[in-house]
């Protein structure tokens, strides 16, 4: 689907490492709004969906605009209604290696730094909380899944993993 391509693909027609990079960029946004990348609600604002929409808000500082109101109203028993949500520094570290997915290939990091940040994110997540919340969970299944890719395995085989466990969350 075009809305996971990388743009410099459109351009070359020659796919990188740094395209799938992109492309679990997109993922990772998907997760991050509750709704798959091709959703008409963003494809009727721009052809290649989620990615252009993200990339926009990310830079106009309104990304929490596009977040998933399951992510906003997350609660943990046992946790008073003042910490509503998720961890703050982990949601902006999950964002940010998102949103650096999606730039410039030139730019974008590699898949063991997205790894990283995406571990980085899950610390300050377990800090705050210290047991597992949907947004935790689906970190856990997006750095299993990463493993495997580090491995030499295919981009499908993670966006396999990444399609079953969005699914189980979000239908």
């Amino acid at each position: 689907m075009k809305v996971y391509e990388d743009r410099k693909y459109e351009t070359t027609g020659k796919l990188k490492r740094k395209s799938d990079v992109y492309s679990f960029g997109v993922v990772l946004f998907e997760i991050f709004c509750g709704r798959l990348a091709y959703d008409p609600g963003y494809t009727k604002e721009n052809e290649k969906g989620l990615s252009t929409i993200a990339r926009q808000c990310f830079d106009d500082g309104t990304i929490e605009s596009i977040m998933d109101p399951k992510l906003k109203e997350e609660t943990i028993e046992g946790i008073s209604s003042s910490n509503r949500g998720p961890n703050q520094d982990s949601l902006d570290t999950f964002i940010k290696i998102a949103h650096q997915c999606l730039g410039e290939a030139a730019k974008r990091p590699t898949m063991y730094i997205v790894i990283m940040e995406l571990k980085r994110a899950i610390n300050f997540h377990v800090s705050q909380y210290f047991q597992s919340t949907t947004f935790f969970l689906l970190f856990l299944c997006l750095i299993t899944s990463v493993k495997y890719y580090d491995q030499q395995c295919s981009f499908i085989v993670v966006f396999n993993v990444y399609y079953i466990v969005f699914h189980a969350f979000f239908n």
